[in-house]
């Protein structure tokens, strides 16, 4: 069996920990979700997309490596074109110029930011 450098059993920790959390955090928000519409406050469908956002924020916040602060960025960016499009009156076929807007900062962001490779991705031992 591999034995994993001191640090790295942290980092798991820290990863499953976020991942729990995650998933605490999108069963609270879907729970609440589905009462609101039980009790038809609103129509809280059109926020979904939000969901979305909250997703990539998370990637973002506990990724260890590039690829998956790119993948957090890139769940924030096409949520938030989506719920821009679901709760304004703007349309997608007036609004795409804005993911040609988020696909260049994107690529300028992977071109300045430091490409610290995971441990434990290169080794396999998360799943990407």
């Amino acid at each position: 069996m591999e034995q994993l450098p001191v640090d790295q059993p942290d980092r798991r920790a820290r990863e499953t920990s976020v991942r729990h959390v995650t998933f605490g955090v999108m069963l609270v928000v879907a729970g609440i979700i589905l009462a609101v519409q039980q009790l038809d406050v609103f129509h809280v469908f059109a926020l979904w997309p939000l969901l979305l956002v909250a997703l990539g924020v998370t990637k973002i916040a506990g990724g260890c490596c590039v690829h998956r602060r790119r993948s957090g960025a890139w769940l924030v960016v096409i949520g938030l074109w989506l719920a821009l499009n679901q709760m304004t009156a703007l349309r997608y076929r007036d609004t795409w110029p804005l993911l040609l807007v988020a696909v260049g900062a994107l690529i300028v962001w992977d071109a300045i930011s430091p490409s610290d490779r995971c441990p434990l991705c290169s080794e396999g031992h998360h799943a990407r």
